[in-house]
């Protein structure tokens, strides 16, 4: 689009500019009469050639240029109505703007009509509506930010949430309005505030302002009476919006994290959730980090970045791994050298470091299979965290040693937490661990329903057979229809052979 010719006298220099900078603001280029000229230029020959060149003519009318007998602007005016003569009558071109409620001109632009007969802009009545009326006429999507600039204002929470789920769709065209977003995390109203996350993620993407602003929120979100980690939903969505940017947060994650403390667990909630590759090298420097949440953090990021697809739905729901994964097409582990960093931390004096240890190892699966000594170490940890992931995470690498047997067998008196992960580990050892079925019937009460009802369908010994019955039964849709399968299972051919 060219530029746009304002036409104005010099005592309203300051309401001009102000429009000027307006349209500005919003990507269109403004041509202010005899401030553009070079030096030694013709200047009536240069503003002729402006106006007709102009994709459109604003002429700024208002009590100064009424008092004038002679101005610069009745000549510019008598340029643009011979250019208007030219254009189309469908095209909005002249674009008469009243600065006060002075008398229109009546003057003669031809074919029996003045310039009263054109579309007039009354900017002193309101001015934001009226700079939107100019760029309706001038750059639609450019009147579309400034509406919602102006909705970002309201009173009205709806109508911000509204204005923020079409800025959100307009994503980077939406950058104009980025300053405003930033003020809507600030907001009384929770989904206000959610709207905003959304909005600002979309628009302005993993800027360091952006990713401080979002941690920010999460940290003055958080409920100390809500389980770890957990957050109002506003705060959630920040958390999974900066986890989204992945490897490009990090870096600002950490260093806000070691500027202030109260950032550190938000932080590192975050940094637990980023699933990106490119963050490999850093998070697992990070756990060398003075900072336990941070240490604990980058080890179950890592897990997330080569956890195998299919293996990480399944260790996080306790059911048994899947044996047929494509190991050709996974991620490259120990080129990075994970492995190794994760089993260094296995025996980190921080709880949480060593159950994120397991937990990136059971989700990395039979790649990891020298961490199976060191895991089989951690069965007999003392946080119950640590034994139970440690348990789980054996499952999911599989090729369990036998000699481990009698220890995940122990593990079902324990809480209950590891008793569940033991009977998913004692479920993937499948009909060798027959004779762990005793005690996984007398500590039934001790396991998660569907965890038991699964391990005892992979052991398939009879004597199992009593307490799946019951569960069909149960009062939970769920637990009901797993231990219906895994009754069927004893009843197939190739069991009853």
């Amino acid at each position: 689009m060219g530029h746009v010719f304002i036409s104005y006298v010099t005592e309203d220099a300051v309401a001009v500019r102000r429009l000027a900078r307006a349209l500005t603001a919003y990507g269109i280029e403004v041509w202010l009469d005899r401030e553009q000229l070079e030096p030694g230029v013709r200047w009536a020959s240069a503003i002729r050639a402006a106006i007709r060149d102009g994709a459109f003519f604003v002429a700024c009318f208002s009590r100064h240029y009424g008092a004038r007998q002679k101005t610069f602007m009745n000549e510019e005016i008598t340029v643009a109505v011979e250019e208007l003569r030219l254009h189309s009558t469908d095209h909005a071109w002249f674009l008469p703007v009243q600065l006060d409620d002075s008398p229109v001109p009546d003057r003669d632009i031809g074919a029996g009509e003045t310039l009263r007969s054109l579309q007039w802009t009354k900017l002193y009545e309101d001015w934001d509506e009226g700079v939107s009326r100019l760029l309706r006429t001038i750059e639609p999507r450019s009147a579309r930010l400034l509406e919602l600039e102006v909705a970002l204002r309201s009173d009205s929470a709806r109508e911000r949430i509204a204005a923020l789920d079409d800025v959100a769709r307009l994503g980077p065209h939406a950058a104009r309005v980025g300053s405003a977003l930033f003020v809507q995390l600030e907001h009384p109203n929770q989904t206000v505030r959610r709207a905003a996350v959304g909005a600002l993620s979309r628009v302005a993407g993993p800027k360091r302002e952006v990713v401080v602003a979002l941690l920010t929120l999460i940290a003055d979100r958080k409920d100390d009476h809500k389980p770890r980690d957990r957050y109002p939903y506003d705060a959630e969505a920040a958390k999974r919006c900066l986890a989204g940017f992945g490897a490009d947060a990090v870096p600002v994650l950490l260093e806000a994290a070691s500027a202030e403390a109260r950032l550190v667990r938000p932080a590192a909630a975050v940094i637990s959730e980023v699933s990106d590759r490119r963050a490999t090298d850093r998070l697992v420097a990070e756990l060398k980090n003075e900072q336990d949440a941070i240490r604990a953090a980058s080890a179950g990021s890592l897990g997330r970045i080569f956890a195998p697809l299919g293996s990480y739905s399944n260790f996080l729901n306790d059911k048994l791994p899947i044996n047929n994964i494509d190991t050709e097409h996974l991620p490259e582990l120990h080129g990075a050298g994970v492995e190794a960093a994760l089993l260094e931390v296995l025996t980190d004096r921080e709880p949480s470091v060593r159950w994120n240890a397991c937990f990136a190892l059971g989700r990395i699966g039979r790649r990891a299979s020298a961490a199976t000594p060191h895991l089989v170490e951690r069965l007999d940890d003392d946080s119950p965290w640590v034994r139970g992931l440690a348990a789980g995470a054996l499952a999911n690498i599989g090729d369990i040693p036998p000699e481990v047997k009698p220890r995940l067998i122990a593990l079902l008196s324990d809480e209950h937490y590891v008793a569940t992960r033991a009977a998913f580990a004692l479920g993937s050892l499948g009909p060798a661990a027959s004779d762990a079925v005793p005690s996984l019937i007398e500590h039934a009460e001790r396991i998660n329903e569907y965890q038991l009802y699964q391990a005892l369908g992979a052991i398939g010994d009879p004597r199992a057979i009593p307490l799946l019955e019951k569960g069909t039964s149960h009062r939970h849709d769920t637990f009901r229809q797993v231990a219906i399968t895994e009754l069927a299972k004893f009843r197939a051919p190739e069991r009853q052979a």
